[in-house]
């Protein structure tokens, strides 16, 4: 059972070193909010009075400081009928008493276990829910939530909800790049496999109008919804543990004819790859294996499983160069390369319905790739991790 501990408010300047993600555009019309936004900002008052509180969960493993800077950001927000709700994974690296102690706004959760992100997050929504907020926003630890972004979720699902669709929305922010781009803008589904993919976009005028983005899933990073739409359509699947887990749950709300939406109004900043060990790591490349293979499983057609099949396999063919050449497979199953070894493990945990956490051994692995040069690169393709349904955790 998880424990919930009590904080207090401690004063600091957590935070501080990267409030600059969120510095107004130089130019008017770059600032320039779409209607969405203009309507939250003017009725941000209206939306507090009505005490529509919002209960935000962060998940912890080994970096308390990012999680204190998010809290930092959350706390700026505008809109400030807002509880936070930590949930430490084991770490046993000092988290807790780091944590501790931070104000009567915020609740600790011990996690007894490493829940991953599916569990972690089980763990905050059921106190969440229990504890009777209106709106649930899941935060990744290493995202910084702009300060008018929760006016702007809130006031799109009053929006939406008004429309008289009847069915509450799931909305994600989308996040905030340099060079004028931005990430989580709009996914989309690839033909052939079936499988979610996100890309980057510039945010043009086409865009700021429309102000509310289609997408077949909102990523993990940042997902507010209504406490309704988990009531219904229930916690996440945690033999994920991490990746492909919001994108199953979403294709659920889905199913349920729950829309879904990128906020453009709504923004974060996502470090991205903060505890994975960044792209290609050995555990980011095990993760996205396996589960890529659990999600089509539940979503796919069968043709669709299969053409996800025979892309794996040209995969393993590639990394050991084996195009046109006798005895490849033979070498795959002996190389040691901790790319091969992740993607290996990943497809065979999957196929012994060994699901939850990873092995310890690519744990180890990804402990090496932290500290050494990445081995052989992950081969391009329509389904490769460069694309993947997930957060860069």
């Amino acid at each position: 059972m998880c424990r919930a501990l009590g904080s207090r408010y401690s004063s600091g300047t957590l935070g501080q070193r990267r409030a600059s993600h969120f510095r107004a555009p130089a130019d008017a019309k770059a600032a320039s909010l779409p209607a969405i936004g203009l309507a939250c900002t003017a009725a941000a008052g209206w939306w507090r009075g009505m005490g529509m509180s919002v209960g935000i969960v962060t998940v912890n493993w080994r970096r308390s400081e990012l999680t204190r800077d998010c809290l930092s950001s959350v706390r700026k927000s505008a809109y400030r009928d807002v509880h936070f709700y930590i949930v430490d994974n084991d770490s046993r690296d000092g988290s807790l008493e780091h944590l501790a102690q931070l104000g009567d706004d915020v609740t600790l959760i011990a996690n007894p276990t490493n829940a991953g992100w599916a569990g972690g997050n089980n763990a905050g929504l059921r106190r969440l829910l229990a504890d009777g907020h209106e709106f649930v926003l899941l935060l990744n630890n290493d995202a910084l939530l702009a300060p008018d972004a929760l006016d702007a979720l809130v006031s799109a699902h009053q929006q939406i909800m008004a429309d008289g669709s009847g069915r509450a929305p799931v909305l994600a922010p989308i996040e905030r790049r340099q060079g004028g781009e931005y990430g989580f803008v709009r996914g989309t589904i690839d033909a052939s496999t079936g499988i979610p993919v996100w890309g980057t976009a510039t945010i043009d005028d086409s865009l700021r109008e429309a102000a509310l983005l289609p997408t077949p899933y909102a990523n993990g990073a940042a997902l507010f919804c209504h406490r309704s739409v988990f009531e219904e359509v229930g916690l996440f699947d945690e033999r994920f543990f991490l990746y492909y887990d919001e994108a199953d749950w979403c294709f659920r709300a889905a199913r349920r004819k729950h829309p879904i939406f990128s906020v453009v109004a709504a923004q974060i900043h996502h470090e991205g790859g903060a505890t994975m060990g960044g792209a290609h790591s050995p555990l980011q490349n095990y993760f996205m294996t396996r589960n890529r293979l659990l999600f089509a499983e539940k979503h796919c057609s069968p043709r669709q499983r299969t053409a996800l099949a025979r892309h794996y396999a040209w995969m393993a063919r590639q990394y050991v160069g084996g195009h046109g050449r006798l005895g490849w497979p033979l070498r795959f199953l002996r190389d040691r390369d901790p790319a091969i070894v992740s993607f290996r493990y990943g497809v065979s945990d999957y196929l012994l319905r060994r699901f939850g956490d990873c092995p310890d051994i690519i744990r180890t692995l990804g402990s090496r790739h932290s500290e050494e040069a990445p081995g052989k690169a992950t081969p391009d393709g329509p389904v490769s991790p460069d694309w993947h349904a997930g957060r860069q955790n």
